[in-house]
C-alpha cells in the first residue's frame, strides 16, 4: 500500500507519494458556480496529474476525492467550466483533461461512433459539444471522454479517446459544495491531524 502526503499551498493541495516512483497530482482549490449567477450550485475542481493517466484511474481518483468525473449537461454549465476550471498551462501537450462521458457499449442504443454515450452521474446525455468531425472512434476503443486540443491549444470542444490513450488530469464536480482541500483529503483517510 502506497503511503501519501499532501502539501498545502495557497491554491492547491499537492499529493505525492512515499513510493519509490514519486508521483504527485495538483488538486486545485474547487470553483463553485453560484445559483446567483444562474448556476447549478455544484463546485468543480481541476485535478492535474503530471503522470499521464487514464479514464478509468481518474475516475477512481475523482470518486476516492469524494466527487465525480465533471458531467456538462448544458452550454452554460460547459462553458463555465472550460473558462474558469480548466488550466490550459498544464494540460494541453498531451490532449484535454477527461470529462465525465463514456460509451455503453452493451447499452441498446449503442453504435458507433454516436450511440450509447452517457454520463457517469445517470444524467441524461442531452447536450454535447463534440468537435469537428467527433466523435469519430478512430482506430476503435474510443469510448471515453475527454477535451479536445488542437496542436497544444485549448479548446472546448470535445472528443472520444480510447482508455488506453493517458491524459495529464481531469475535472471532477462535487453536487454539494466542494470542501477545502485540506478536509476533502482528510475525509478520505490521507491526513491525519490539523495544521498549527
Amino acid at each position: 500500500m502506497t503511503t501519501l502526503s499532501v502539501a498545502v499551498c495557497s491554491s492547491f493541495a499537492l499529493i505525492a507519494s512515499a513510493a519509490s516512483q514519486t508521483t504527485a497530482a495538483v488538486i486545485y482549490d474547487p470553483v463553485t458556480w453560484s445559483t446567483a449567477n444562474a448556476g447549478n450550485g455544484h463546485a468543480y475542481r481541476a485535478v492535474f496529474a503530471p503522470e499521464l493517466m487514464s479514464w478509468t484511474e481518474a475516475k477512481a481518483m475523482a470518486e476516492s476525492l469524494g466527487g465525480h468525473l465533471v458531467t456538462l449537461t448544458s452550454a452554460a454549465e460547459a462553458s463555465f467550466v472550460f473558462s474558469v476550471v480548466a488550466r490550459p498551462e498544464q494540460w494541453w501537450t498531451d490532449g484535454g483533461p477527461w470529462l465525465g462521458g463514456y460509451q455503453d457499449t452493451s447499452a441498446p442504443d449503442y453504435s458507433e461512433p454516436n450511440g450509447g454515450w452517457r454520463w457517469v452521474t445517470g444524467e441524461a446525455w442531452s447536450y454535447t459539444n463534440w468537435g469537428n468531425g467527433e466523435p469519430n472512434n478512430y482506430g476503435g476503443g474510443e469510448n471515453y471522454l475527454h477535451y479536445l486540443d488542437t496542436g497544444g491549444s485549448p479548446v472546448s470542444t470535445w472528443n472520444d479517446q480510447s482508455n488506453g490513450r493517458r491524459q495529464r488530469g481531469f475535472i471532477m464536480e462535487y453536487s454539494v459544495p466542494a470542501p477545502g482541500a485540506l478536509t476533502l483529503l482528510g475525509s478520505v483517510g490521507w491526513l491525519r491531524g490539523r495544521k498549527r
